[in-house]
């Protein structure tokens, strides 16, 4: 009697906060309700306990470092070649699905050719998400090497996923030549849906909210967001800035913050839990993402499903423009003045009701239920081509 393979997910943080963590735990538990038995190869990170697994799902535990410059749920797994493997053989494991290209995707890979299992991985990655951060290295020089390295990973997988064109061309640019499937990370409209507007506080009533949801890093540009509300409050003074998030830059942009003079027009509103994201993308006015580096973007997603209008970077590295369809506008990649015009047009738009409902149609285009389907296909080709056929 055939039965749904056994697939193992690797990832350093399975419970860490960030879009590769989020989209490997939303296809790891839809797989799971499909009948799918996941086996996930993580490390330890506090309050995990919180989060509501199927029991199809398995967490196998290593020992984590922090990452630098993260909170301490961000972790680098210390990986032992020979756990991964017995622990593929003693849970019968028909697939390894690396979603990062870490040293832990690197040792499940090697099981996995001990083991003679066929492999899939994720794109999750571009240097343009950790070049902010380097200071004592040659950028150009980082950015060659580690676009080699994560070539050198995917070309070891029988399959690698990109969640948008713009990834997938990325991943050819930088001479990737395994087979590559394009699987939007997707967006759960049964959930992220349309709510009735509520103000997200009384603080807050008649308010224009501009919204930002990202880790608090380098690389998602809210300190560009915060320099365009000095000029989006000269225009429209209720304009109000709703950070949502959290991460090592928060000291610094409330230094901006208070620098800048907006300390009235912005709010922090730290980390909030994913059931409360709908309200606040529902009470936003316009969503704004300011980063130069989305291989997709699950929040801009997110905030279309829920009816708020968007503004994202034109950015050559980013893929986020693919979402703009009547619903929005894109900006000029790094300009705080260009970013504040177009904050200042969506707010003062007579269309704003159209492009509420454009974020809507255009978000379903990028159904999570597609998405599982999708990565299926995936996995019964490689299971085809590897001659695999699980069985009782």
């Amino acid at each position: 009697m055939r039965r749904k393979p056994v697939v193992a997910k690797i990832i350093d943080s399975f419970f860490g906060t960030g879009g590769s963590y989020k989209s490997t735990r939303r296809f790891a538990t839809g797989l799971a309700e499909r009948g799918y038995s996941i086996i996930v190869m993580t490390s330890r990170t506090k309050g995990h306990e919180k989060i509501k697994l199927p029991r199809n799902l398995k967490i196998v535990y290593f020992h984590g470092i922090p990452f630098p410059q993260t909170n301490k749920n961000i972790k680098i797994v210390i990986p032992d070649i020979y756990k991964i493997a017995k622990c593929f053989i003693k849970e019968r494991v028909d697939i390894v699905h690396v979603c990062e290209p870490t040293p832990l995707g690197w040792c499940a890979i090697a099981a996995a050719r001990i083991t003679g299992i066929p492999v899939v991985a994720s794109n999750h990655f571009q240097p343009e998400h950790i070049l902010p951060g380097i200071k004592k290295f040659n950028k150009d020089v980082t950015k060659r090497t580690l676009n080699r390295y994560a070539a050198s990973l995917y070309n070891n997988c029988d399959y690698v996923i990109a969640p948008s064109r713009y990834s997938e061309s990325y991943l050819r640019s930088i001479g990737v030549h395994a087979p590559i499937a394009v699987i939007s990370n997707g967006v759960q409209a049964d959930f992220f849906k349309p709510l009735r507007k509520q103000a997200i506080s009384d603080a807050l009533k008649n308010k224009r909210i501009v919204l930002s949801v990202s880790r608090l890093n380098s690389d998602k540009r809210i300190d560009l967001i915060v320099k365009s509300m000095v000029h989006v409050v000269k225009e429209v003074p209720n304009a109000h800035l709703v950070v949502v998030g959290a991460g090592f830059e928060e000291d610094s942009l409330r230094k901006l913050v208070r620098d800048t003079g907006v300390q009235d027009s912005v709010t922090f509103s730290g980390f909030v839990e994913e059931s409360e994201k709908p309200r606040y993308y529902s009470a936003s006015d316009v969503f704004v993402s300011a980063c130069d580096c989305e291989l997709e973007g699950m929040s801009i997603l997110e905030a279309m499903a829920c009816g708020s209008p968007i503004i994202v970077s034109d950015a050559k590295t980013s893929a986020a423009s693919q979402f703009i369809e009547n619903n929005g506008f894109t900006f000029r990649s790094g300009n705080e003045k260009d970013l504040a015009k177009n904050i200042v047009r969506v707010l003062s738009s007579k269309n704003i009701r159209r492009m509420r409902t454009a974020s809507v149609l255009e978000a379903r285009r990028y159904s999570f239920k597609d998405s599982v389907d999708k990565l299926e296909a995936v996995y019964a080709t490689v299971l085809e081509s590897a001659g695999s056929n699980p069985t009782r």
